[in-house]
């Protein structure tokens, strides 16, 4: 017979056989198997963040950070506008106030000098 088979090459055969795959079963698991999972977790993450990032209508984050700054600009809007009563109101405040003082001083100006009028009668 050409091939010569004895017990113990056949059994080294499958010994080796054993180990390469075992060995192959490492490497998948070691080696090759994590940058995978790690390339395809990137992926998913990398597509989420991708819609996040372009509008659909309002749900968003790019459509709420729109949505916020459009609310802040209008804020602004009425603060100033609140803003520029308060001083307005201030400015006519500080008027009355003078108004006030100058009223107060010629009435206690006046009073000595000012004659008595009688009631009028009625007709």
């Amino acid at each position: 017979m050409w091939l010569n088979l004895t017990h113990s090459t056949v059994l080294d055969a499958i010994i080796k056989a054993a180990a390469g795959v075992g060995g192959l079963g490492l490497l998948w698991r070691y080696l090759v198997r994590p940058p995978l999972h790690y390339f395809k977790r990137l992926e998913k993450t990398v597509v989420s963040v991708e819609t996040q990032l372009f509008t659909n209508g309002g749900s968003t984050l790019r459509d709420t950070v729109e949505t916020m700054a459009g609310n802040v600009t209008n804020i602004a809007t009425v603060v100033n506008d609140l803003n520029d009563r308060v001083e307005f109101l201030e400015r006519i405040r500080e008027r009355q106030d003078l108004i006030d003082e100058i009223v107060a001083s010629n009435a206690t100006k006046l009073k000595p000098t000012r004659p008595y009028l009688p009631p009028k009668e009625a007709s």
